[in-house]
């Protein structure tokens, strides 16, 4: 069910893009002012530094920025991230930007999705870190259920974990995924919770007041199947709690087309944009720019090749020609035969009225026969174009906006 379709929500929802990785998607993004997620695989202050610098600019300008441990997908592929690290790497990041930015980052505090009592040890182990994260950031703390466990219900672990951060102020994270597996005992877990479990978690209280002001569910979008994100969003409401959500889209838009599976979306969209951005890319270069009666003169390259097509294929020129709206001389000659509608196009060009007006016009009919080699599109260009037309949302999104990189 499309979340459009219940418009008194749509303020109420931050969605992050998780899984920007390059500058082209950040732009891709950025175009609609989108807030992005990020992973500290590929950011942080001594990493990728011009990704890093778009985080912060995003910061600057206010817009909720996300960033993701990895420590899920390190343990899908069996690069296990010590929780120390991570916590160390957030810490140099908060210590180095002023705190009117931090108010907008968002940070996934480490977790074990498959061990509740190494969830709780590890908020045990570093509550006094995580507290003072929490005070300068919003710190996200996934909550798990843990099913494979006897006797671990998800409000008893939830309390516990509170407990040991002294009931500071957290972000509730609700895993979204459908399955998470360990790549090294190959267990695979839901970790997804129900309507119910989530409803428990947002009723727990510390004395009179509610412990979950905000939540954000993990691995979830507008794309996400079924009713999972309307349900979510309904106790959100229920409860008076902020939303948000993250999941990397990116990926999934640039499918590539297999025997078994249709090319998605990104895919079309770029073989449709690439011919496209290519002539915008030449109209705006100076070889293209430059070229008149002059180069013309010395070489008639759009000469021969007019030639040639009314040569080879009369009705294609004439077809071409009127497709101009600048063609101040239209063709709706009817022809008795091929050899007579020949004649009347090579006379056409030979006597056409303004020589600076027919060079600009098959300037445009021949661009990428005569042009193309000058100059071409690049693939990011096409990818940025995607994203943005096929992820903003109407009445959540912001309309398209230019897009200034940070300097580095």
């Amino acid at each position: 069910m499309s979340i459009t379709k219940h418009p008194h929500l749509l303020n109420k929802i931050t969605i992050f893009r998780s899984g920007v990785s390059n500058v082209a998607d950040y732009i891709g993004y950025h175009l609609h002012r989108q807030s992005k997620g990020y992973t500290l695989a590929n950011v942080g202050p001594n990493k990728y530094p011009k990704l890093y610098a778009c985080l912060i600019q995003d910061l600057k300008l206010g817009i909720p920025t996300f960033l993701d441990n990895g420590i899920v997908t390190a343990l899908r592929k069996g690069r296990p991230i010590h929780p120390s690290n991570v916590l160390e790497q957030y810490r140099e990041m908060v210590d180095t930007l002023p705190s009117k930015y931090l108010k907008h980052l968002y940070i996934v505090i480490p977790d074990n999705p498959f061990c509740s009592k190494s969830a709780v040890s590890i908020v045990s182990q570093y509550s006094e870190e995580i507290r003072y994260l929490a005070r300068m950031t919003n710190c996200i703390v996934p909550m798990h259920r843990y099913p494979h466990e006897t006797n671990a219900s998800i409000e008893s672990i939830t309390q516990e974990i509170m407990s040991e951060l002294k009931y500071a102020r957290v972000v509730l994270g609700v895993p979204c995924r459908a399955s998470i597996k360990d790549f090294d005992t190959g267990q695979v877990i839901k970790p997804r919770l129900n309507s119910q479990e989530l409803s428990a978690l947002l009723k727990i209280k510390v004395g009179n007041r509610y412990v979950f002001k905000e939540m954000h569910c993990l691995g979830m979008s507008e794309k996400t199947r079924g009713n999972l994100l309307i349900q979510r969003l309904l106790l959100a409401e229920k409860f008076n709690v902020k939303f948000s959500m993250d999941a990397c889209r990116t990926s999934a838009l640039f499918v590539s087309e297999t025997p078994k599976r249709k090319a998605a979306a990104g895919t079309k969209l770029i073989n449709q944009l690439e011919p496209l951005l290519e002539r915008r890319k030449i109209e705006h270069s100076a070889v293209y720019r430059d070229y008149g009666i002059n180069e013309e003169a010395e070489e008639p390259v759009l000469y021969d090749k007019a030639m040639d097509l009314i040569d080879e294929d009369p009705v294609r020129f004439t077809s071409l020609y009127n497709s101009y709206e600048c063609s101040p001389m239209k063709i709706f000659h009817r022809f008795d035969s091929e050899l007579e509608h020949k004649q009347y196009l090579m006379n056409m060009i030979e006597t056409y009225p303004s020589e600076h007006e027919l060079i600009d016009i098959l300037k445009r009919m021949f661009i990428n026969d005569v042009f193309h080699s000058e100059t071409r599109s690049d693939l990011s260009e096409s990818r940025i174009e995607a994203i943005s037309s096929l992820t903003a949302i109407d009445g959540i999104h912001s309309g398209r906006q230019g897009v200034q990189l940070p300097l580095l």
